[in-house]
């Protein structure tokens, strides 16, 4: 294959060639600088392993030697100085933050500064080695490794052993050696843009092949591709082009677009090309045009075309088909119209937070919390808590419900621009479920009054359960099923029982089986809506009879469904008891007044007897003595 003889294509192939140069040189570039990082990275973790290595072989040293005196560790210490130029610093410290031996006698007994304390703290808290950099104010880099060493028998921590090491050398080093990589790598990058323009020279076919794919994706573009000269006669359409409007390219070359559309859309066409042309500038626009007495919209962008020398000569256009996204596009605008009418008219709080702040937010919401019309956007959602602990367990609920997806929602007391507080039913989910950093869409309920009616349904029904608890009567409560369902304490002292064993139980396990058919009929009545008083006895846990007083009403639902029924019960168990006392008392009377009746009958009979005879007697002397003065006179007359 020979070079091409082509100046344009000698010239394209040497911007290929100089690009692939540079992108080679970047490459190397970025490459050198990936190795020079990891050869430090690497080098410094061995600097770190050795010092490490170092260190501990000095601290068993100092362990061992600290058992013969201070005196003889400080020795130690600046003997290790003494022979090892690269340590520039070597000492003993105490837990206590005191040097005990340094290699500078100047700094024994004297305390550490607060950065090396630092570092003794935090080795002494891991019992571990610690390892940092600094840089002196002479400009020297030095490595500090500190150490915790043991003392005593048990060989328990004593203290730390600080060890100074000068890699300025190192560092030079370092530097040398990536200051070498670079020349290597520049030099290498021009030798490979030099290869690359050789090879690029002698394989010139490239361009041509370039632009055969360049045809191959305008052929298969779905938009409409198309090129004109300076007077707007068409010089080149593509594929879609001509599908489109049902016309071949020989028909369309040299025409304007007088000759092509209505004169209407031509002028638009040909104002928008002269406008490219006249300031050699790309152009992007809507355009409309008639397809099929269709009207449609298209996003061209044109673009003038020029030389090798520069100089204009035409313009190349691409109009893209936007009209279903334009329909789609007016759909939206009426949906988000309707949206926001809706939102704007709604009872409900709605805001858009972002980053916890408020970025969107309808009248509703300024209402709730008394805020001006518009004013409520940019305001962080911190500013309508009670404080700042409730805001933070919001905010943490809040993203912990982000990656479940379930989102928030609760009852919680806020305050509003004037500071009053009031409770706020909440509702939250992100705009995107997992992304938090999408947003959050936030629905409030005023709910103050609904939570004051429960305050008050709460006090009424603290109020009702003391009176309950406190009533000298029996109170039970039945279900829709019969079961009880409430028993007071008065209830369950009667029948001896406690509270908790009696619920969920039928009444009739409390009541002898022969009174069990009466209970029934009256539950009969209870369901027919009739309320009733009457006696009803029940059988205690020890097996006792209780007598009671029942007074008992019906309990339905908004719709007179029935519900169970509701039964006061009065012990009356000693006032049966003194009646059945009376009617024996009575009964035994009537028999001691029958007895005694009796007796006085028989007594009156007896009574009667002889006072016939004592009359009769009387009479008899009443004639006898009759008999005898009669007698008398005779005698007398004689």
């Amino acid at each position: 294959m020979t070079a091409s003889k082509n100046p344009v294509i000698d010239r394209v192939d040497r911007k290929l060639a100089f690009s692939f140069g540079a992108l080679t040189l970047v490459l190397m570039l970025l490459l050198t600088s990936v190795s020079s990082y990891l050869f430090i990275r690497l080098q410094s973790r061995e600097e770190d392993r050795l010092a490490g290595a170092l260190a501990r072989i000095i601290g068993e040293s100092v362990s061992k030697v600290s058992f013969s005196g201070t005196y003889h560790a400080r020795l130690f210490v600046e003997e290790i100085k003494a022979k090892t130029p690269e340590i520039d610093a070597v000492s003993v410290e105490s837990k206590d933050g005191r040097i005990i031996a340094h290699s500078d006698p100047a700094y024994n007994g004297r305390p550490v500064t607060a950065e090396e304390h630092a570092m003794l703290r935090k080795c002494l808290a891991g019992k571990t080695t610690v390892v940092s950099e600094r840089t002196t104010t002479r400009g020297i880099t030095e490595k500090i490794i500190v150490l915790p060493y043991g003392g005593g028998i048990d060989a328990d921590i004593a203290g730390v052993i600080r060890l100074v090491i000068n890699v300025d050398k190192t560092r030079q080093d370092q530097q040398s050696g990536i200051i070498a990589i670079l020349l290597i790598a520049t030099l290498l990058s021009f030798v490979a843009v030099i290869v690359i323009l050789l090879l690029s020279r002698y394989f010139g076919s490239a361009v041509k092949e370039l632009a055969m794919q360049l045809q191959a994706i305008l052929d298969n573009s779905p938009a409409l591709i198309y090129v004109k000269d300076r007077e707007g006669r068409y010089q080149f359409v593509n594929k879609a082009w001509h599908e489109l409007f049902h016309t071949t390219d020989d028909y369309v070359k040299t025409k304007t677009d007088l000759d092509l559309f209505p004169e209407a859309i031509a002028r638009q066409f040909m104002a928008n090309d002269q406008l490219v042309m006249a300031s050699d500038t790309s152009l992007t626009i809507e355009e409309q045009t008639l397809v099929e007495d269709e009207l449609r919209y298209y996003h061209s962008t044109k673009v003038a075309v020029r030389d090798t020398d520069g100089t204009t000569y035409g313009l190349c256009g691409i109009s893209t088909d936007i009209s279903e996204r334009k329909r789609s596009v007016e759909e939206l605008r009426k949906l988000a119209n309707k949206q926001r009418i809706i939102l704007d008219c709604s009872s409900v709080g709605i805001c858009f937070l972002e980053g916890l702040s408020v970025q969107w937010a309808n009248p509703a919401f300024e209402a709730i919390f008394g805020c001006p019309a518009g004013t409520a956007r940019n305001r962080e959602a911190a500013e309508w808590f009670a404080d700042t602990a409730a805001y933070r367990a919001f905010a943490d609920e809040l993203y912990s419900a982000v990656p479940s997806g379930a989102g928030y929602s609760g009852d919680l007391l806020m305050k509003r621009m004037d500071g009053s507080p009031f409770w706020c039913n909440l509702v939250g989910q992100t705009v995107t479920p997992g992304k938090p950093e999408d947003g959050f869409i936030l629905i409030l309920h005023d709910i103050t009054e609904r939570k004051r009616a429960e305050e008050e349904r709460r006090e009424n029904a603290a109020k009702y359960r003391r009176i309950v608890d406190t009533a000298i009567e029996g109170i039970c409560s039945l279900g829709p099923d019969t079961m009880i369902t409430f028993v007071n304490a008065r209830m369950a002292e009667m029948l001896g029982y406690a509270g908790p064993e009696m619920i969920g139980r039928p009444l009739t396990d409390f009541m002898f089986e022969e009174d069990a058919p009466d209970h029934l009929r009256k539950l009969e009545n209870r369901r027919q809506g009739l309320s009733e008083s009457y006696e009803r006895r029940f059988r205690r846990k020890n097996g006792e009879t209780v007598w009671t007083l029942a007074s008992a009403t019906t309990i339905f639902d908004d719709e007179h469904h029935f519900q169970g029924s509701f039964a006061m019960f009065t012990d009356i168990t000693e006032r049966k008891l003194a009646e059945e006392e009376l009617c024996r008392l009575k009964d035994e009377l009537e028999q001691r007044v029958k007895e005694r009746t009796a007796e006085l009958e028989a007594k009156n009979a007896e009574l009667h007897k002889m006072n016939r005879l004592f009359v009769g007697r009387e009479l008899r002397m009443v004639e006898l003595k009759e008999r005898i003065r009669e007698l008398e006179k005779a005698a007398n007359k004689v």
